[in-house]
């Protein structure tokens, strides 16, 4: 089973929408040194990649199983 670039397209969705809003705002009302800033955002990031994109892999590859589409052998 496939699930091509689907699951890779919805963690960075959901992983966008977490982790810059979260920055902006921090960034905004607080002063962070810049390295803090440089380390902990790219971190947070991978962080949340690494726990989305299973999850989203599983989804996507159950959601092929159950309604049966086309190249399932």
């Amino acid at each position: 089973m496939h699930a091509d670039d689907g699951p890779a397209w919805l963690t960075i969705g959901v992983v966008g929408h977490v982790v810059v809003p979260m920055a902006l705002f921090a960034e905004t009302h607080s002063q962070w040194p810049l390295p803090v800033s440089m380390a902990l955002w790219p971190l947070l990031a991978l962080m949340l990649t690494l726990a989305v994109l299973p999850l989203a892999k599983a989804m996507f590859i159950a959601a092929i199983w159950v309604t049966k589409a086309p190249g399932i052998e």
